[in-house]
């Protein structure tokens, strides 16, 4: 067998190493999404569910502008069946999901696909075979929120047993046990990193102390490394206690913008408009229930009890957002 030359070898390495990137960039493109079984997904930083669908036209329609607007229709009509999908995997907080409500209710049903009627097509493909593939998304917030919001129960006051001693640095074990390989690895950036050693040693921005808590302007919760995952009111405790979200809170304003924002990333957390521009970094030191709750230190539910006793401050406007 005639050796392989040189370049040869060093061209298959090269390519190699480049579909290795191209497969790390595109996992960490979807970072942002916790997909639904095959129907779609749920974009969390972008708040908003997605779905696609597929439809063929009639084989009996000669013209063939009149063939692609019926596949299109179709295929909207199976993405929309999907999204409705989508939507019963969204988690309202830890423990309750939106499908326990539409299982024995059917105006939940009827109400959410009201809703997703009005749903965006944010990209239409021809395929190959001339079928019709139609990607469409809704916001989680608006109409949609309210409505889903509503179904979740109101935040207990106590967290439940599952809390350490949480004035306490976690072990690098205790951390790793909750977290995903991947998720226990992340840093400042949106893809994989090196892994984590110790709660003391994870990465977490300095936040500046002002003379006043009335100089913060948000909260960031670095959650990352924790296995945490997102919902649409994440309870926040700390002290055994539940800090945010409180009957502090408009619930008008909470239903139609939500509770809080998800970042993968630390950098564009602290640009946020709804954070900026002097945000308070609490460093999350594990998950609850179903890993969509969170527990901060001490010291940060010391501060963030403080901040509440302001008038106007920036939890009852909901300026929060999580990194996870």
């Amino acid at each position: 067998m005639t050796p392989m030359p040189k370049a040869s070898i060093a061209w298959l390495a090269g390519a190699l190493i480049f579909l290795l990137w191209a497969a790390i960039c595109g996992y960490a493109s979807d970072a942002t999404q916790e997909p639904i079984g095959d129907y779609g997904a749920i974009d969390w930083v972008a708040h908003k569910v997605v779905a696609s669908g597929i439809g063929v036209a009639p084989s009996n329609v000669p013209n063939r502008m009149r063939a692609k607007a019926l596949a299109q229709r179709a295929a909207i009509v199976v993405a929309q069946r999907n999204l409705l999908e989508v939507v019963k995997g969204v988690h309202l907080d830890s423990t309750t999901i939106v499908e326990n409500f539409m299982a024995v209710d059917d105006k939940v049903v009827s109400t959410v696909k009201g809703i997703l009627i009005n749903a965006r097509v944010e990209k239409v493909r021809v395929l190959e075979d001339g079928s019709i593939e139609v990607s469409m998304g809704m916001p989680l917030q608006g109409e949609l929120a309210e409505t889903l919001l509503q179904l979740a129960p109101v935040s207990a006051g106590q967290l439940n047993a599952f809390t350490p001693d949480v004035n306490k640095a976690e072990s690098k074990q205790q951390l790793e046990q909750q977290a995903t390989p991947f998720e226990a690895s992340r840093d400042n950036t949106s893809g994989p990193a090196a892994a984590l050693t110790d709660a003391s040693a994870l990465p977490s921005a300095p936040t500046p102390t002002p003379a006043n808590p009335a100089g913060y302007t948000g909260l960031l919760i670095d959650a990352r490394g924790t296995g945490f995952r997102p919902c649409l009111k994440p309870d926040v405790y700390g002290r055994e206690q539940l800090v945010y979200p409180g009957n502090y809170i408009d619930q008008a304003d909470a239903l139609n913008d939500g509770y809080v924002r998800f970042f993968r990333n630390m950098d564009d957390a602290r640009a946020s408009m709804r954070i900026s521009p002097n945000p308070y970094i609490a460093r999350a030191l594990k998950t609850g229930d179903g890993r969509r709750s969170l527990v901060v230190s001490h010291e940060a539910f010391d501060l963030l009890q403080n901040i509440l006793k302001i008038t106007d401050n920036f939890m009852a406007a909901r300026r929060v957002v999580i990194v996870y």
